[in-house]
């Protein structure tokens, strides 16, 4: 995942997607896709139709947690 020298890019990548109340759905893909290009494990959770949330881990347990 991220290196400290990449952090405000990847932070930029994720703020230019859309992801307004209801338009959520492309930053969950994205935050899904990008960790688990780089082997980490991902999870889907889902909340409710068509919506889902995402648990990346790259350990046996999550040190930070996002929400």
């Amino acid at each position: 995942m991220p290196t400290p020298s990449d952090v405000v890019e990847l932070t930029m990548q994720l703020m230019s997607i859309d992801s307004t109340s209801g338009r959520e759905t492309g930053a969950m893909e994205w935050l899904d896709r990008h960790p688990r290009e780089r082997g980490w494990g991902v999870q889907r959770i889902p909340v409710t139709d068509g919506r889902f949330d995402v648990l990346a881990t790259s350990g046996d347990a999550p040190s930070v947690t996002l929400s």
